[in-house]
């Protein structure tokens, strides 16, 4: 547990709140201005207010002009290694899971440029964002309260990003509030993904499940895939407008979620931190710290490289964590969560030898190419659906006595042959036996 007191910040909305978002600043921030910036204050201890850093000096804006203003007491700006708080960001954000990648990394996220860069004032600690008014000569006058004392500290500024976690755009919070739409720490939906007005629909990291759907369902949807969610939310319009999709779900009958979700940014000093995990990881309550219930965790790090690969109790890939300066598109390595570890051959033979140095790059290997293929994950499912059907008879007779091990292998074989025109490196032998 945090030793720190949780402290919701709490901003006064109104028509002309001069609190930017990220991305809106910097649509409409030139190189001239960047350069010219005199301080922009970065407020929140999140992975996005971590990466907004790096973000705004892309951009043009100078080191010293940049100031981190977080609400947590005894913040670590200068080392990942989380040796004297329990998280770098709240869980919502990969939080937990960041601080044990970190503590494994160790000697390589220890760097002092990692996780800022040179000429950048140190953290302003423990202020809480209470207000922000536009100052007479420009710019804009933000008002903290002091978590050690509860003194108000103004900090005048060209511009403050709000990067806290619970952040809602204000324009969006007023009209919400504005049209009676239901709002507790995120838009309140049915399993339909309705608000309590009929007509308005939302999901994505704004939203959540209503408490009625039961406490499985109450994590934020954020922790879904977004693509995913936003294909839910399509079918439950497409239902109420068309006579396509079937009967309407009960309010409070969730839809399974499968698609895996993914955090990734680039640090300031040029480490780029990404977390895979499927959905049920990522909403778990428990510390990501530690391997999924039953299940366990390999890991690698090389001083340059950190990589551990979560496998639940059922020998499925259920999360990925990966900290280093190679840059790792997320979306491909996606695919690897949900599948069996069978698929990824002899990993953990290999990995118990210690023949492997580098997880990511073993899963990464040419000869995996396959599962990285788009048919792949509807192969898979489709034959997860056999191997886990209820009838037990149908199952037997179908798949026989052969483990899950050796039914993730030969439906392997049997996806190289039928697109082998796409993976030329496979050699599949004659006597393969299709399932």
């Amino acid at each position: 547990m945090d030793n720190y007191p949780q402290v919701r910040h709490a901003l006064a909305l109104d028509d002309d709140v001069p609190v930017e978002r990220l991305y809106d600043l910097c649509a409409n921030l030139t190189e001239e201005d960047a350069r010219s910036v005199e301080k922009i204050i970065v407020y929140g201890d999140t992975l996005r207010a971590v990466s907004a850093v790096r973000t705004l000096l892309n951009k043009g804006v100078r080191p010293e002009a940049i100031q981190s203003v977080v609400p947590t007491p005894d913040y670590v700006p200068q080392s990942l290694s989380g040796h004297r708080r329990q998280a770098l960001m709240p869980p919502s954000e990969g939080g937990r899971g960041l601080r044990r990648v970190a503590l494994a990394a160790g000697a390589m996220l220890d760097r002092p440029h990692v996780n800022s860069v040179e000429g950048q004032p140190p953290a302003m600690e423990g202020l809480t964002l209470t207000g922000a008014t536009k100052a007479r000569g420009g710019g804009v006058d933000a008002t903290f309260s002091r978590s050690s004392d509860g003194d108000d500290v103004t900090v005048h500024a060209d511009f403050v990003v709000a990067c806290a976690d619970r952040d809602i755009d204000p324009v969006m919070f007023k009209l919400l509030n504005d049209n009676g739409i239901v709002y507790d720490g995120h838009v309140v939906v049915d399993a339909s993904f309705r608000t309590n007005d009929p007509d308005v629909y939302a999901t994505g990291s704004v939203a959540k499940f209503s408490r009625r759907c039961g406490a499985g369902a109450l994590a934020p949807l954020g922790y879904r895939n977004a693509r995913e969610c936003g294909m839910r939310a399509a079918d439950s319009i497409i239902r109420r407008v068309t006579d396509y999709g079937g009967v309407e779900p009960e309010p409070t009958d969730v839809p399974k979620f499968y698609e895996p979700n993914a955090i990734s940014a680039v640090l300031p000093g040029g480490v780029q931190f990404l977390n895979v995990a499927s959905a049920f990881r990522f909403a778990s309550d428990g510390s990501l710290e530690e391997p999924p219930p039953g299940g366990r965790y390999l890991e690698t790090a090389n001083g340059e490289t950190y990589t551990r690969i979560d496998v639940d109790a059922e020998n499925v890939i259920c999360g990925l964590f990966y900290c280093g300066e190679k840059r790792v598109d997320a979306t491909h390595v996606s695919a690897l969560i949900g599948l069996p570890i069978a698929y990824v051959q002899n990993l953990e033979e290999n990995y118990a030898a210690g023949d492997v140095k580098d997880l990511l790059e073993h899963c990464l290997d040419v000869k995996l190419n396959a599962i990285f293929h788009a048919k792949f994950r509807d192969a898979h499912r489709a034959m997860m659906e056999v191997a886990r059907a209820p009838d037990e008879d149908a199952r037997s007779v179908i798949l026989g006595p052969r483990t899950m091990d050796c039914i993730a292998e030969e439906a392997m074989f049997e996806f190289v042959k039928r697109y082998d025109h796409d993976l030329p490196h496979y050699k599949i032998p004659k006597a393969a036996v299709a399932w």
